[in-house]
């Protein structure tokens, strides 16, 4: 069971006691994660872009960030290694990336009817969505958190669904 965005351990108490570090919770559409972070300063930028989705979680995928001697990083994901040895200024972005991917893909039946996904990138505030379009590789998700870190609300880095009424849903 998760609590305020946070994994509770075997006996109720804060991951914290476990790890040594904050365990932060969420759910993208269908897809829960807890994800241990051993920086203080990712854990802040990683908390800043995903606040709309943190919540409590009952079967949370598992992903640890740990920071290396040399100040890189690497991200496993239930113990398998998704990146290794990434700079500071992208490991945000990679992280965040694969956690959208994540959801829209084992998300059943994306999209609803009526809707169009786009392989874009999606911010909002007060009310007017934003979208982020360009190849891969092109900043989408450098974007998209650089407007989240200064007040926008992410949607998405990755994949947004458009509906006939031209209402934008991203990966939350």
């Amino acid at each position: 069971a998760v609590e305020s965005g946070r994994a509770a351990g075997p006996l109720g108490r804060d991951d914290r006691s476990m790890t040594g570090s904050d365990v932060i919770t969420g759910r993208l559409l269908d897809y829960e994660y807890a994800i241990d972070v051993d920086d203080a300063d990712l854990r802040e930028r990683l908390e800043l872009v995903l606040v709309d989705s943190l919540s409590e979680v009952r079967e949370p995928e598992s992903i640890a960030i740990r920071r290396d001697d040399g100040g890189r990083f690497d991200i496993t994901t239930s113990g398998v290694v998704m990146h290794a040895g990434l700079a500071p200024a992208t490991a945000l972005d990679a992280l965040v990336w694969s956690l959208n991917r994540r959801s829209t893909v084992r998300r059943p039946g994306a999209p609803e009817p009526g809707e169009v996904m786009i392989h874009a990138g999606a911010v909002e505030s007060e009310g007017a969505g934003v979208l982020v379009v360009g190849p891969s590789g092109s900043g989408k998700t450098t974007a998209s958190i650089g407007a989240a870190l200064r007040g926008f609300r992410f949607l998405t880095d990755d994949i947004v669904a458009v509906g006939r009424s031209g209402a934008v849903r991203g990966s939350r």
